[in-house]
């Protein structure tokens, strides 16, 4: 590693996260998190902080204080007391808020890495697909053994098609797409709501990554993408977040099972 990577302080990591950074330090401190993963990785779950406390605080930020606590401000026997209480009470709620997200943040690392290509593809193909009403699925849920048969040909393995209806979505069907450098898949799940979700399923051959679920947002979707010894998926959704996981999950486990048919 170059010596000029020695002097990377923390210091420089937070300004990176919050955006005071100095040009001139950029290009050296993306030659360190290249070299230092676990750095990378901390950074990735500040900045997932910082998401979340904007997400949760920014509403409010800009709120008026309310008229009881501008009364008591004129008190100044109580005002000392009152700030100190408040200063604790928000030190608590920060730190409950962080250690939620530092432990969200293990789901995602490869900070200031784009997601591989297959991720964009399937978010692209979900943003086309989703609104379809007439054709949203190119073979219909009802020829689902043929729908897998055709698919496992196609990608060149063994296609599983997991379900959802315990949680209200069902599947309407599947098709055919263009991957990464081979074809891929897309199966389409509806609740009785009208939400949608879509898996996609491209062959894990010249795709690198790792087996842990990673989180990105997409095309205004969620995803949530993992690559196992055959496929790589990416499953979308406009659902909160941990609905979306709690799925994958179901999906991941699915798959996993072994079908010796």
């Amino acid at each position: 590693m170059s010596s000029t990577l020695h002097d990377i302080t923390e210091h420089d990591l937070h300004a990176l996260v919050d955006g005071q950074l100095p040009h001139e330090k950029l290009s050296r401190i993306n030659d360190y998190l290249h070299h230092n993963p676990e750095e990378a990785k901390k950074l990735a779950s500040w900045e997932l902080q910082k998401k979340g406390l904007k997400a949760i605080f920014d509403p409010v930020i800009d709120e008026p204080l309310p008229k009881e606590m501008l009364k008591m401000t004129k008190d100044s026997a109580q005002t000392p007391v009152l700030f100190r209480v408040a200063a604790v009470l928000a030190w608590i709620t920060i730190g409950t808020v962080f250690g939620w997200f530092i432990h969200a943040a293990q789901i995602t690392s490869n900070y200031m890495n784009a997601p591989p290509e297959y991720v964009e593809r399937a978010a692209m193909a979900h943003a086309v697909y989703l609104p379809e009403v007439r054709h949203p699925v190119e073979v219909d849920a009802s020829e689902e053994k043929h729908l897998t048969k055709w698919l496992s040909k196609r990608l060149k393995g063994r296609v599983k098609i997991p379900h959802f209806t315990d949680t209200g979505f069902n599947l309407i069907g599947g098709r055919l797409l263009p991957g990464v450098d081979n074809a891929a898949a897309q199966f389409m799940y509806e609740n009785k709501s009208g939400d949608r979700l879509t898996l996609y399923v491209n062959k894990a051959d010249n795709i690198n990554g790792e087996t842990a679920f990673h989180y990105a947002e997409q095309k205004n979707a969620s995803l949530f993408y993992w690559i196992d010894p055959e496929f790589a998926y990416a499953l979308v959704g406009q659902i909160p977040r941990e609905s979306l996981l709690k799925l994958a999950h179901q999906v991941y486990q699915q798959l996993s099972d072994s079908d010796p048919n």
